[in-house]
């Protein structure tokens, strides 16, 4: 996990996912990643949870709820492309935050490991988990 900060887009994997969604018109490439994660059943691996969050960022910025870390290549993006995402998949997206945050994932795993840092990375998420579910 190569991460420098508990932000949503303080890793290298999501920066990799606001590179992936800012090469397309479209936020169906999400739909992939949240399959991918729905069909673990087991564990999810850290380079999927993240990307799940930076995902969950993008769709709370498309509705509105625009995280402060936003990527200006994000901002930019959906400036430009003007995307759109319903309720149904910001909804889909905050549900699927509580399998990043559970038992079976990676990426909580070793968050939990760094005692320092845990609280305020689950903190963020929860965040980000309660825009999503806003109106």
């Amino acid at each position: 996990m190569g991460a420098w900060g508990t932000g949503i887009f303080e890793n290298d994997r999501a920066l990799d996912q606001v590179y992936e969604i800012t090469e397309g018109d479209d936020l169906e490439p999400l739909s992939s990643l949240f399959e991918t994660i729905e069909g673990e059943k087991e564990y999810i691996d850290a380079d999927d949870g993240e990307s799940l969050i930076a995902a969950a960022a993008v769709i709370a910025a498309v509705r509105g709820n625009e995280s402060t870390d936003l990527p200006d290549a994000l901002k930019v993006w959906i400036s430009e492309k003007k995307p759109a995402a319903d309720r149904a998949v910001a909804l889909r997206a905050a549900d699927l935050i509580d399998r990043i945050l559970g038992p079976g994932s990676e990426l909580a795993e070793l968050w939990s490991e760094s005692t320092e840092y845990f609280a305020a990375w689950e903190s963020g998420a929860r965040q980000l988990q309660s825009k999503l579910r806003e109106g």
